[in-house]
């Protein structure tokens, strides 16, 4: 079974980096998934994902586009 994760992106910085995409479509982004973190705990687990684009090891500015979160509880899906 597969684990669901919501997140939220900024808007603002993806837009920013528009003409950063290949064919102004595709925007290259890093995913970086922290397993260490309690999905119960709600202090934690918004950094269970975070969203980037940018290499920092070549010179590039890193830029943080959003982060995700386990969801754990049995309700719907908020949108």
């Amino acid at each position: 079974m597969a684990d669901l994760y919501l997140g939220s992106l900024n808007i603002e910085a993806i837009e920013k980096l528009k003409s950063k995409a290949y064919n102004n479509k595709n925007l290259n982004v890093a995913i970086w998934v922290n397993n260490d973190v309690d999905p119960n705990d709600d202090n934690e687990n918004w950094k269970a994902i975070s969203i980037s684009h940018g290499n920092k090891k070549q010179g590039e500015d890193v830029v943080y586009l959003g982060n995700a979160k386990k969801f754990v509880t049995q309700e719907k899906v908020p949108f």
